[in-house]
């Protein structure tokens, strides 16, 4: 009785020392009581304060009673342990750890300072069993501060039953019901083990925990959290001699109103659940995974993925769902996913603009049976329904409503910080890739506004077939298919099919494609540049059979323009010819129209695609103008027959050009009036002056160091140029007098000053120029 009585003194008067080496004291109505009888210790009241005097522990009851007499039989049996009303302090920051009032950290560093003491390996073991019926602890708050944020755990009950527990052996069953920062988590438990071997049964959940709570812990990584995660499973471990054996009928874990932030990416989702079935997982005792297999269910409910801003979306989706059959053997992994489906998926959203809609989105995306083992991805089908684009393209150029990814640009590495030696990263097998079939399972809309162009383009174009595959990136002479059916608000019509071989070093494919009734005037925006004109009014047909073999194109082209109405295209109706100018293509195109406004062109296309000019233009460029100088030279040559020795007509090298010139008219050496050789030509010269009543000439005379008995490359004094001159200008007026009794009008005949041809070769004559 007396030391039941004086054991609050005595533990008082012993544990101050102790305690105070540690930083904390006693409060003065700490309690704390044994009696010997019974083998009880009994605490109430109990607190700890820190070095401020602050409250670092409280026990509100605590009771030990323990069974002396079973040490006789090597069993330390604990016939009640109820610890009840507690609450640690835990301050942590980056250099310390305080529990209780205790500076662990300090202590650590205490203890390893100390000598250490060899452990006798003669000694046997303690075989001691510990023995506890129930331990329970009640309403057990752990309220800690960690890096300046609040965490709080509460052990509503946790309970420790049947409890046996030696070297060789341990026993218990375990049951707690706590409060994780509010958020409700159960979890039972069986344990039985003997000799290092025997099973544990488990249970959890864990009910809309707060994530926003954890993201003042995160900062340091630049992530930010915040929505109701749950979880909960039955998982049983089995541990043998060789290896551990992880199993669980089912683990579910979700996230309500997600919003992760790793800087730049936001990523957001209303609910995400993954359903892990079936779990099996075998180890060995290192912890390297032999073996793993499981079935998971995943379901994402409208989520979205952001740039810097939830807003900039890069994607947002209604539901995605998919079914895994995963197994892991030997850290090889084999996937299995029966149907991948996304409903209601957008791409590049930027709401952050007025009037913004998605660049494309998709009512339905559906990828059926994916396999992916040995580095290799199968597909058997990609599939979409209710494709919808919307293309806006701005005045200056700027695609209206496009994400801004300038959160992604990288900064370079300042080279003073850089890491001298960086090792080369270990070379892996590339990823190959196999697709049985891409498809559209209805049809699509294309909607293109154009406003950075003149007049503005807008067009509706509904695709109502695209198929393409199989591909496979293992196999580089595979053929793969594909076909195009694709219509607008009107007439347009665009059908095409044939196979391209994707996967080969230089591109092979085989393309026959149709376009029927293509509206000119929508398209002369684009082309106008390389054209050289606008075209007012008319429709294309286009008929393409083309082959491509290691990037060479062989093939060859229809075009049918029909009603063409071209700017500026009547100028050889107007007799306008430019001496030594390139004729403009629709010049050319506007010789070749018949009575009802039609071109009907045919031309073989050759090139190849690795050309940097290769493209639209290549062919809307190259083979119209192929065509139409080539038709409309001979149009010329017929049109210019009667003046031959006149005019001339060529076409210019690749550009495809044509030019019309001027023959010169050829004096003899020193002379000046006209002879009976000059007559063909000056007959000629009459005919064309007359049918194009509007021309107007300058005739330019070009004299040479014979005209004067000169040796080549003499420099000419004052006299000898003023010889020179008088005789340029006596033949150009022998010319203008000849033309003038033939009836051409004075007016149209001009003069230029005279010159001199330096060349070894030079002829004296007279050259004919419009400008």
């Amino acid at each position: 009785m007396v030391v039941w009585i004086a054991s609050p003194l005595v533990v008082r008067h012993f544990a101050k020392n102790p305690l105070n080496e540690m930083g904390v004291s006693l409060s003065d109505d700490s309690s704390v009581r044994f009696n010997p009888f019974t083998s009880t210790l009994t605490v109430s009241e109990l607190t700890l304060l820190d070095v401020n005097k602050s409250q670092a522990l409280s026990v509100e009851y605590a009771e030990i009673s323990v069974h002396l007499h079973r040490l006789l039989l090597k069993e330390l049996y604990v016939s009640k342990f109820l610890l009840s009303g507690t609450e640690v302090k835990i301050v942590k920051d980056k250099q310390n750890l305080i529990v209780a009032g205790v500076d662990l950290t300090a202590r650590s560093e205490a203890e390893q300072e100390l000598p250490k003491v060899e452990q006798k390996s003669d000694e046997p073991p303690l075989d001691y069993t510990v023995v506890i019926p129930e331990l329970r602890l009640q309403k057990i708050l752990f309220d800690a501060n960690i890096d300046g944020t609040s965490q709080r755990v509460l052990l509503n009950q946790l309970a420790v039953t049947d409890s046996s527990l030696s070297m060789l052996k341990q026993q218990l069953s375990l049951s707690m019901d706590a409060l994780v920062n509010k958020a409700p988590m159960m979890l039972t438990s069986d344990v039985s083990l003997q000799g290092g071997t025997g099973s544990i049964d488990s249970a959890f959940s864990l009910e809309k925990f707060d994530t926003e709570t954890l993201s003042p812990l995160l900062t340091d990584l630049g992530v930010s959290i915040s929505g109701a995660f749950s979880a909960n499973g039955n998982p049983k471990v089995n541990i043998g001699e060789e290896n551990i054996a992880v199993t669980s009928e089912q683990i579910v874990v979700s996230v309500a109103a997600l919003n992760l932030n790793y800087a730049p990416w936001i990523v957001e989702g209303a609910s995400d659940v993954v359903t892990i079935d079936n779990l099996n997982i075998t180890a060995l005792p290192s912890g390297d995974v032999q073996q793993l297999s499981a079935t998971v269910g995943t379901r994402l409910k409208q989520g979205n993925i952001g740039l810097k801003s939830h807003d900039n979306s890069v994607a947002n989706w209604e539901d995605i769902s998919l079914s895994t059959d995963l197994q892991l053997v030997d850290m090889q992994p084999n996937i299995v996913i029966e149907r991948v489906q996304v409903n209601g998926l957008n791409l590049s959203e930027n709401r952050q603009i007025a009037e913004s809609l998605p660049m494309l989105s998709v009512g339905q995306l559906a990828v059926s049976d994916v396999q992916f083992s040995d580095n290799h991805l199968k597909i058997d089908t990609i599939s979409m329904a209710g494709l919808k684009t919307d293309i806006r393209v701005n005045p200056d150029k700027s695609i209206h409503g496009l994400v801004d990814t300038t959160a992604l640009t990288s900064v370079p590495q300042d080279e003073a910080t850089a890491p001298e030696d960086v090792a080369e990263p270990e070379q892996t097998p590339g990823l190959t890739l196999e697709l049985g079939k891409f498809l559209l399972a209805d049809a699509a809309f294309v909607h293109i506004n154009d406003q950075s162009v003149s007049p503005a383009y807008e067009h509706k174009i509904t695709i109502e077939k695209l198929q393409a595959g199989p591909f496979d990136s293992t196999n580089s002479e595979l053929e793969s298919p594909f076909e195009l059916l694709a219509t607008d608000e009107g007439y347009l019509k665009i059908d095409a099919k044939g196979h391209v071989m994707l996967f080969a070093d230089k591109l092979n494919a085989l393309v026959n494609a149709n376009v029927s009734e293509l509206n000119l005037p929508a398209v002369s925006p684009y082309v106008k540049d390389g054209l050289g004109f606008e075209m007012k009014s008319g429709q294309l047909d286009v008929d393409i059979e083309v082959v491509v073999k290691d990037d060479a194109i062989d093939g060859k082209t229809k075009l049918f323009m029909r009603g063409i109405d071209m700017s500026s295209a009547d100028e050889v109706e107007q007799g306008t010819i430019k001496e030594g100018k390139a004729m403009p293509l629709n010049v050319a195109l506007g010789m070749l129209k018949d009575d009802q406004g039609n071109i009907d062109l045919g031309v073989p296309l050759r090139g190849n695609v690795s050309e940097p000019s290769f493209g639209v233009e290549s062919f809307l460029g190259l083979v119209l103008k192929k065509a139409a100088m080539s038709q409309a030279k001979s149009y010329l040559m017929n049109t210019f027959v009667p003046y031959a020795s006149v005019v001339s007509v060529a076409i210019t090298g690749a550009e495809y050009l044509l030019k019309v010139r001027f023959e010169p008219l050829i004096f003899q050496t020193g002379e000046v009036g006209l002879t009976e050789e000059n007559q063909q030509y000056l007959s000629e010269l009459v005919l064309f002056m007359n049918d194009k009543p509007k021309l107007q000439l300058k005739t330019c005379a070009i004299g040479t160091y014979a005209d004067l008995s000169l040796a080549a490359e003499t420099v000419l004094n004052s006299d000898q140029k003023a010889s020179l001159k008088a005789m340029g200008s006596k033949r150009q007026d022998n010319l203008k007098r000849y033309l003038i009794e033939q009836g051409i009008a004075s007016s149209r005949i001009l003069f230029c000053a005279p010159e001199l041809d330096t060349a070894a070769d030079a002829q004296a004559r007279i050259e004919l120029k419009t400008d």
